[in-house]
Protein backbone atom coordinates (compact mmCIF):
# COMPACT_ATOMS: atom_id res chain seq x y z
CA UNK A 1 0.00 0.00 0.00
CA UNK A 2 2.97 2.46 -0.80
CA UNK A 3 1.32 3.85 -3.72
CA UNK A 4 -1.99 4.63 -2.63
CA UNK A 5 -3.42 8.05 -3.45
CA UNK A 6 -6.17 9.47 -0.91
CA UNK A 7 -9.59 10.54 -2.47
CA UNK A 8 -9.83 14.28 -3.11
CA UNK A 9 -12.24 16.22 -1.40
CA UNK A 10 -14.07 18.97 -3.20
CA UNK A 11 -14.91 21.75 -0.82
CA UNK A 12 -18.36 23.53 -1.30
CA UNK A 13 -18.68 27.11 -0.69
CA UNK A 14 -20.83 28.27 2.07
CA UNK A 15 -23.81 30.71 1.53
CA UNK A 16 -23.97 33.31 3.60
CA UNK A 17 -27.10 35.85 4.37
CA UNK A 18 -27.07 39.25 4.24
CA UNK A 19 -28.62 40.91 7.13
CA UNK A 20 -31.40 41.73 4.77
CA UNK A 21 -32.16 38.34 4.24
CA UNK A 22 -31.58 37.11 7.75
CA UNK A 23 -34.44 40.12 9.09
CA UNK A 24 -36.95 39.06 6.31
CA UNK A 25 -36.34 34.89 6.49
CA UNK A 26 -39.35 34.47 9.68
CA UNK A 27 -41.71 36.38 7.88
CA UNK A 28 -41.16 34.70 4.80
CA UNK A 29 -41.24 31.01 5.71
CA UNK A 30 -44.33 31.76 7.85
CA UNK A 31 -47.03 30.37 5.61
CA UNK A 32 -44.54 27.02 4.42
CA UNK A 33 -45.33 23.96 5.81
CA UNK A 34 -41.63 23.63 7.30
CA UNK A 35 -42.11 26.72 9.46
CA UNK A 36 -41.46 25.32 13.08
CA UNK A 37 -37.86 23.49 11.44
CA UNK A 38 -37.04 26.67 9.75
CA UNK A 39 -37.57 28.59 13.33
CA UNK A 40 -36.06 26.23 15.05
CA UNK A 41 -32.81 26.77 12.92
CA UNK A 42 -33.04 30.51 13.07
CA UNK A 43 -33.66 30.71 16.42
CA UNK A 44 -31.43 28.75 17.53
CA UNK A 45 -28.55 28.48 14.95
CA UNK A 46 -28.40 24.51 14.56
CA UNK A 47 -27.43 23.52 10.84
CA UNK A 48 -29.77 20.94 9.03
CA UNK A 49 -27.84 17.82 10.40
CA UNK A 50 -28.58 18.78 13.81
CA UNK A 51 -32.20 19.31 13.25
Amino acid sequence: MINVKTPSVKQKEVQIFTDNEIRLLPEEAKHHRNYPIVLLAYTTGMRLSEI
